[in-house]
């Protein structure tokens, strides 16, 4: 991108696209917060009953590869906010399509180790259901 570009984005862009951009990101950080346990997959099921234009979107991003589902993202982002593609790119490189990442790999972490737990044989008094 050459700086007149860079300029022409930069012109096209108000404070109030920055901080929906910014909300959409910060959004998305609430859900990995928690460290222990079951709380983080808690955390993202209540957010998403509080966030339900969300639920497919992360479904979603919970079993495409991540460059995909960051592809996604920005394309919701810009429908979302009305911000041009090239400033978002700017805005990606500053730090928050990592942020992006982190959370979608979290996601994603999360859906697996929940479907691998719904697939453990169940403990019935010291034997599993299977075999009970």
């Amino acid at each position: 991108m050459n700086i007149s570009q860079l300029l022409r984005a930069a012109s096209q862009l108000d404070a109030e696209q920055v901080k929906a951009i910014r909300a959409e990101i910060e959004t998305l950080k609430e859900i990995v917060r928690p460290e222990a346990g079951n709380l983080r997959w808690d955390t993202l099921q209540k957010w998403l009953k509080q966030n339900k234009e969300w639920g497919a979107r992360i479904k979603r991003y919970s079993t495409i590869p991540l460059d995909e589902a960051i592809a996604d993202l920005k394309a919701y982002i810009c429908v979302r906010t009305g911000c041009s593609p090239v400033m978002l790119e700017l805005l990606a490189s500053n730090g928050v399509e990592a942020q992006a990442r982190e959370i979608i790999t979290t996601i994603q972490t999360l859906y697996r180790e929940r479907k691998a737990a719904d697939k453990s044989p169940k403990r019935i008094s010291g034997k599993t259901a299977e075999n009970h």
